[in-house]
């Protein structure tokens, strides 16, 4: 009889037919062999079901489900759904695990009792060389909050080992943001109380940062505007007071920085997605004026363009 694995690896894979093959790899020479890896196809049609086949026919460790839903939210969702082990990692189709990563959050997880996260240190690799790495200023809940909402992000997708029950419990990743899925259910567990272990410094996974689409810019911008409107009543009203004023500059970085996206990523002016950004801040109560800015600005963003 085959034991339960001590992990659940879930890799949602859209068009990864580039950087697949190296991410598989990076699973398959773990020197832990106890794991189970759930591939979601997320409606794919670049060729990338060839690599993961190849991997599951070599491996009964790897298993294809195909997604009815579109998203990377929905396979990863579908992937909780099918698997086998209580701790569950989610691994980006073009992000690596180092070889040790498995057996030493398996060790520290041991080591260190039941919680409902356990969190990981992850490297940046522009793809050729490892330029940064994820950190966090501080460990507690009010403070993380206020970072993931600045995107000044303290953890990666792959840094987290989640308790199955508890991500279930929450009600798994939010199948409605295309973009900044990991900064919305961060707060979320957050909010709802996670109790979180962190790990040791030295990194085990590896973030390949990727370029920044037009596509992916648009659902960046339309993310951002669910970001406040789901988030910014909840979270300043369960913040304390000492931390009240902020997480609401955490919200003003957030729409700055969106606006600042918008104006320099987009080449042309989006009316949907500016009467969307408008409506979102008369919801949180912006003043006139600031609405009366954002408004300016716009215009001068329009006629920069058609002058173009």
């Amino acid at each position: 009889m085959m034991s339960v694995p001590l992990f659940s690896i879930i890799i949602p894979v859209h068009n990864a037919v580039a950087f697949l093959e190296n991410t598989l790899f990076s699973v398959a020479y773990q020197t832990e062999m106890n794991w189970e890896c759930l591939v979601v196809n997320d409606h794919s049609d670049d060729g990338s079901d060839h690599i993961y086949r190849s991997f599951k026919e070599r491996d009964k460790r790897f298993k294809i489900f195909n997604s009815e839903k579109k998203g990377a939210n929905a396979a990863r969702n579908l992937g909780i759904a099918m698997s086998s082990s209580r701790r569950l990692i989610f691994l980006d189709a073009d992000d690596l695990l180092e070889e040790n990563c498995i057996s030493d959050r398996m060790k520290f997880i041991y080591d260190n009792g039941d919680y409902d996260m356990y969190v990981f240190k992850t490297e940046i690799s522009d793809g050729s060389m490892k330029t940064g790495l994820f950190s966090r200023e501080s460990d507690l809940p009010a403070q993380l909050i206020s970072a993931f909402i600045r995107h000044e992000i303290p953890w990666h997708t792959t840094s987290v080992v989640w308790d199955r029950v508890f991500i279930k419990k929450i009600g798994g990743w939010n199948e409605a943001y295309q973009r900044l899925q990991d900064v919305e259910i961060n707060i979320r567990a957050l909010l709802k109380g996670a109790r979180m272990r962190f790990g040791a410094d030295r990194p085990d996974s590896i973030y390949v940062k990727g370029s920044f689409t037009a596509h992916k810019v648009e659902n960046a911008l339309y993310a951002s505007c669910n970001l406040i409107t789901d988030y910014y009543a909840e979270v300043v009203a369960w913040i304390g007071c000492d931390e009240k004023d902020e997480v609401i500059k955490s919200f003003e970085t957030l729409i700055s920085k969106t606006l600042g996206l918008y104006v320099n990523m987009v080449k042309y002016p989006v009316i949907n997605w500016e009467n969307k950004f408008l409506n979102v801040l008369r919801r949180i109560g912006a003043e006139k004026e600031e609405i009366d800015y954002v408004i300016t600005v716009f215009k001068v963003f329009a006629d920069t363009v058609a002058s173009s």
